[in-house]
């Protein structure tokens, strides 16, 4: 069974002198001082690595999202070892760029000032991931409340009770929704799936460019998953349909 976690962690990495690193930092102190305060806890990269054993189960306590500098990846490749995987592992040179993210920052010359762009387009993005995380364990809690109070299982495994353990009643979706999704071709469909930054990414463009588009997360709508896979031949998302015709797979680099 999905339960929904009180709070998300996030770990940042500790690259002290590359922009992507300093952006990190200050995304996930945004976060978790202003924008999802409620929600999200954050722990330092060496607390992890030489804390208490409280600290060093930091992962195990809450599903982790990694914000790393660079494809060098640290945080994650940590939390990996010295934990568990995290759910989602975001490296801020997939966003502004890997160059950008190695560009040197001198943390004396006012750097949030020149950062600030970016720390709010990232800081975008990750709370995008947090929000579709959330849908999708409030979502699978009500699926599996309803099967409870119905005393059966509709998931497909054959369960006569609730509380089978699997997830796949997640994923459920009316004939109405696939309806109006599949038969929208006069617009733009934006194929997404839950956590992904890639995704948010997209999404955050086309809001920032005032591009009307319908969103439709893969993760929650099983028939979404099979048309992307039968239709569009990839697994890769997003995938942006515009008239019933796939013009993007993956993010601008072919990422996803």
């Amino acid at each position: 069974m999905l339960m929904h976690p009180k709070t998300t962690g996030i770990i940042a990495c500790c690259g002290s002198e590359c922009r992507g690193g300093y952006i990190s930092r200050a995304v996930a102190a945004r976060i978790v001082n202003q924008l999802r305060a409620t929600q999200v806890v954050t722990l330092s990269l060496p607390r992890l690595l030489i804390g208490t054993i409280n600290e060093k189960n930091f992962s195990l306590n809450h599903p982790t999202i990694t914000l790393d500098g660079c494809a060098k990846a640290c945080a994650r490749k940590a939390v990996e070892k010295y934990c568990i995987k995290p759910i989602i592992g975001i490296n801020i040179g997939d966003i502004i760029g890997e160059q950008e993210a190695l560009a040197k920052v001198n943390v004396q010359a006012d750097p949030t000032h020149r950062c600030s762009n970016e720390i709010e387009k990232v800081s975008g993005i990750v709370t995008h991931v947090l929000d579709s995380l959330a849908a999708m364990y409030e979502k699978a809690e009500a699926v599996q409340k309803n099967n409870c109070d119905q005393g059966t299982c509709e998931c497909g495994c054959g369960g006569s009770s609730c509380g089978c353990g699997c997830e796949s009643g997640s994923e459920g979706v009316s004939a109405s929704d696939q309806q109006i999704s599949e038969t929208n071709t006069n617009g733009i469909v934006i194929y997404t799936k839950t956590g992904c930054p890639f995704c948010a990414k997209v999404l955050q463009e086309y809001r920032e460019k005032g591009i009307s588009f319908q969103e439709v997360n893969t993760s929650v709508h099983a028939w979404a998953k099979k048309l992307c896979n039968d239709k569009y031949g990839a697994d890769k998302v997003p995938i942006i349909v515009k008239d019933g015709v796939a013009i993007q797979i993956g993010d601008i680099d072919g990422k996803g």
